[in-house]
């Protein structure tokens, strides 16, 4: 992946332009050669959308338990509307990360789609530091995920 970089002189002339993400993930649920059931698709993002209505999408991502893992870099090159892949992610359970051009490499997200941290069964505190210096409100989610399955499946954030 790391040797087949986009070229930069074939970018859109306009930041106005949004991604067409939307439509590929849909594409791919639904395609009819290959089964989709708790599919993952792991989406490297660095122009937003520019649709608002997600609804259809997010259905047949929930029918068929797709999960949509996606690493945006920041700051972006177009698109209007960041929160549509925010709710994609949180609404059908899936996870977005943001890194600065500066640290998004390969190896970012190599740890992203790979990382594991292992707890054993007992109480945990946590603590979230963090800081902003502007008057923009932001959303914060913090999740935990198990391996395996005991057939229990996380109820979707509505």
């Amino acid at each position: 992946m790391g040797s087949k970089f986009p070229d930069p002189s074939l970018s859109f002339t306009s930041s106005e332009t949004g991604s067409d993400v939307l439509k590929v993930i849909s594409k791919f649920i639904n395609n009819t050669e290959v089964p989709i059931c708790g599919s993952r698709i792991f989406i490297l993002l660095k122009r937003f959308p520019n649709e608002q209505d997600i609804t259809e999408l997010i259905a047949q991502m929930r029918k068929y338990r797709v999960y949509v893992y996606i690493a945006t870099s920041l700051p972006p090159s177009g698109g209007s509307h960041p929160e549509t892949i925010r709710r994609l992610t949180t609404q059908t359970n899936g996870l977005d990360y943001y890194y600065e051009d500066s640290s998004f490499t390969l190896s970012n997200y190599e740890s992203m789609v790979s990382k594991t941290i292992y707890f054993n069964a007992s109480a945990y505190d946590m603590q979230v530091d963090y800081e902003i210096g502007d008057a923009v409100v932001y959303a914060v989610q913090i999740r935990m995920y198990t391996t395996g399955s005991d057939g229990y499946w996380i109820p979707y954030d509505d």
